[in-house]
């Protein structure tokens, strides 16, 4: 890859503010800014043209509160970039202290959101891979107290808040597939376990997306080369797929799953390997990616190269540049040569993993201690996998300095044996990166069988369909009378079909977070079904985890969403919302699971009248002993139509999508006293200005089209009347 000159920036701006407050003495404060010049990932120049301005102040406490009437926050007020330089000019309070946050991109860019008033940058799950207009810059400053009639602040450089990934195709492995006929056409890079979150005013980064960049050309010796956001060292799972072209013909794309990629803000991960020939590998190495160091937190710049002399213009006499023919001065005794600088420090800490804790059927917790590092920590948590030799999946658990950490994993298969090893990320001072510690590798296994339900009465599994009515047979322990009726514990028959309930841990209890109904000959669920109760399911606002990953417990194929999706108009659509499910990160993670997506019309549906009803059934949550149980599903109904996923199938598209309510109350032995009952059913398409009450109906209408009998445990009498009625909740 070639160096570029990626200078940008901004054009000057003076900002007056007008206010009817009281008259306050404001300062003009002049600020150079910047864009690093560094190797970049594509040729041409950088595109980023617009700079934004968010103006924070700080108070005496450190709290800091954002001054939209002095930033830049849009891209209709941003700054134009020019030249790689810009005077940002703005009118401040004298006295105050300020954090000023910077940040440039294209004006056609829509892979990052910055919110400032927020406080974040959000990343787009979906971008176009080997394109260099995703670049973008940022930085901050902090004032101090502003003082004079006019300040000015030395130059401000921006950095990227990125990684760099480069997947580069060996030599040998292209000269051998040449003689084949065969070339490179086009690539998509998938990658999980990615940060989508900059948090603007810290240059932390959060989150644990998956990031899926669309094909694109590949440009000659490169295979795919992307930009993500990162912080300190972590892994990653990638995912290629690979068009190879032959006689002009695009042939259908070979995919290869590279678990556990190391990245590193600043840095660039460099994945050389084999995609035409047998022996598939990848040489993953992590390589100082750019000519400066960038905003890295505490990441320590690499050392100098070895054997580079101090004066690369005149090497013969690099202590004397000056008059290269002068012999050198000797050692003075009475003045010797400093002492050699000593050796830097090995990463030394160890890592003890500890037995696994609390099993259930579904869930553990794994435990591990470290001690006598030397280095920074950057992570900690736990490889695992079901067989010794692959631990392919890594669990990160919360930083903790007090020497011991934990994390719960869960979403596990019954009766299942899993092995595990705890890591700490420790940096190693004498290699300049971060390296694995390792604990030794343990294993657990869960319960055959459903623990017992921790659920009140009137909590229970009500809105679950009679088991007779399952297609094509149903094996079950126990029948719908039972009043330990555990959804989790029943099966069909069918083999293109699973049902998988999910659970989480609350205060100590473990809870259902839903139960889906997965077709694995439409690659999408057939239905969802779950309760809604603030006590039971509370909003801890765990926000949106856009995890997006496999349903551990569905063992039929899954997609993992539409190939340029946004293209034809479609997105993932829930069916448990992620609003319905914000108690803990890991019940939030379980709604991201393929098997809880199906395709939906995205504007106008998915967007819009889709997204009010989900906004208003998490509204109406109730407490006490009142409960609201949701059934949420999909239709196929006449000529369906079929669109190509990422990896390559024919994804059935539906024609319907429901959502059945019904809203139960019980008495104080938990008996239910009463129900009341509706449903809503669209076409899969724009609704574009219709409120989600234009598609209301009855239940019963909804069972008769889907061939399920729903709230099977409801008593008949009160299930019979709350079926019928189309009449509203709320």
């Amino acid at each position: 890859m070639k160096r570029l000159a990626a200078y940008l920036l901004a054009a000057a701006s003076l900002f007056t503010a007008c206010r009817k407050e009281a008259v306050q003495d404001y300062v003009s404060v002049l600020i150079p800014v910047t864009l690093e010049s560094v190797s970049t990932k594509a040729d041409g120049a950088a595109a980023a043209d617009r700079l934004l301005v968010g103006v924070y102040r700080k108070d005496a406490a450190g709290k800091l509160t954002f001054q939209p009437e002095s930033s830049h926050p849009s891209m209709q007020e941003a700054l134009t970039v020019q030249q790689g330089r810009a005077n940002c000019q703005l009118s401040l309070t004298a006295g105050e202290n300020y954090l000023l946050v910077f940040w440039a991109q294209s004006r056609g860019n829509q892979d990052y959101t910055p919110d400032f008033e927020a406080g974040t940058m959000t990343m787009a799950g979906e971008a176009l891979s080997n394109d260099n207009s995703r670049d973008a810059f940022y930085g901050t400053l902090e004032t101090g107290p502003i003082s004079g009639n006019n300040l000015s602040f030395k130059d401000i450089v921006l950095k990227r808040p990125f990684a760099q990934i480069n997947v580069l195709p060996l030599e040998e492995d292209l000269q051998l597939a040449g003689k084949a006929g065969l070339g490179l056409s086009r690539s998509a890079l998938y990658l999980e376990h990615v940060p989508n979150v900059l948090h603007l005013t810290s240059g932390a980064v959060s989150g644990d997306a998956r990031i899926s960049f669309s094909p694109a050309a590949v440009p000659a010796g490169l295979i795919a080369s992307n930009l993500i956001l990162a912080g300190d060292e972590r892994l990653i799972d990638a995912e290629l797929a690979v068009y190879a072209k032959k006689g002009g013909t695009e042939q259908q794309p070979a995919t290869f799953r590279i678990p556990n990629v190391k990245v590193r803000r600043n840095y660039k991960t460099n994945l050389t390997g084999r995609v035409f020939t047998t022996g598939l590998s990848f040489d993953i190495r992590l390589e100082y990616g750019f000519d400066t160091p960038g905003y890295s937190g505490n990441i320590p710049t690499p050392p100098d190269e070895p054997g580079t002399p101090d004066n690369p213009d005149n090497p013969d006499n690099p202590d004397n540049p000056d008059n290269p023919d002068e012999p050198e001065v000797p050692d003075n005794p009475d003045n010797p040569d400093p002492p050699d600088e000593p050796e830097l420090p090995s990463a030394t800490g160890t890592v003890t993993t500890l037995p696994a804790t609390d099993i259930s059927f579904t869930e553990a917790v794994l435990r591990a201690s470290y001690a006598d590092n030397t280095g920074d920590i950057a992570e900690m948590g736990f490889f695992w996998g079901t067989s010794p030799g692959l631990l392919n999946q890594t669990l990160y658990a919360d930083y903790s300095p007090s020497g011991s950490f934990s994390a719960v994993l869960s979403s596990l298969q019954p009766g299942t044996t899993y092995y595990y090893r705890a890591f700490i990320a420790e940096y190693d001072a004498a290699q300049g990166r971060y390296v694995d510690r390792l604990g030794a590798m343990l294993s657990f296994t869960t319960e055959k069988e459903a623990a017992v339900n921790t659920d009140p009465g009137y909590l229970g599994c009500f809105e679950m369909p009679d088991v007779s009515a399952l297609l094509s047979g149903t094996s079950v322990s126990g029948t719908k009378t039972d009043r330990d009726d555990r959804w989790y514990r029943y099966g069909t028959t069918n083999n293109k079909r699973q049902i998988v309930t999910h659970t989480y841990t609350l205060s100590g209890k473990q809870v259902r977070n839903y139960t889906v109904l997965y077709d694995g000959s439409k690659y999408a669920p057939v239905w969802t079904a779950h309760a809604m109760h603030r006590s039971m399911w509370p909003n801890n606002n765990a926000g949106r985890n856009d995890s997006w990953t496999e349903d551990p417990g569905i063992s039929l194929t899954q997609q993992t969403g539409l190939n340029n999706a946004s293209a034809v108009g479609y997105s993932r659509g829930h069916l448990v919302a992620s609003s319905y499910r914000q108690s803990s990160v890991g019940q939030n993670k379980q709604t991201f699971y393929y098997s809880n997506q199906a395709p939906q019309w995205q504007n106008g549906f998915n967007d819009g009248t889709w997204s009010s009803l989900e906004t208003d059934v998490t509204g109406h949550a109730p407490s006490g002993r009142d409960t609201l149980y949701v059934v949420t599903g999909v239709l196929y109904e006449g000529a369906v139509k079929t669109l190509p996923s990422r990896e390559g199938l024919q994804v059935p598209i539906p024609s319907h999508f429901y959502k059945c309510l019904m809203k139960c109350s019980f008495n104080a032995s938990g008996e239910m006293t009463s129900a009341k009952g509706c449903a809503y059913i669209f076409t899969n398409e724009s609704h574009s200005g219709m409120p989600y009450s234009s598609g209301i109906t009855s239940i019963d209408a909804i069972e008769q089209r889907a061939g399920f009998d729903f709230f099977a445990r409801v008593p008949e009498a009160l299930q019979k009347e709350a079926e019928r009625t189309s009449s509203p909740l709320w």
